[in-house]
């Protein structure tokens, strides 16, 4: 069990990080 939720952590932080650098990505543009 331990070992999933780390897993799942991590895909959630590396997905919010994505997030935020696409959101960077688009102010730039903007």
């Amino acid at each position: 069990m331990d070992r999933t939720d780390e897993r799942m952590s991590q895909r959630e932080s590396s997905n919010v990080i994505a997030g935020d650098a696409v959101e960077v990505v688009i102010v730039n543009k903007l």
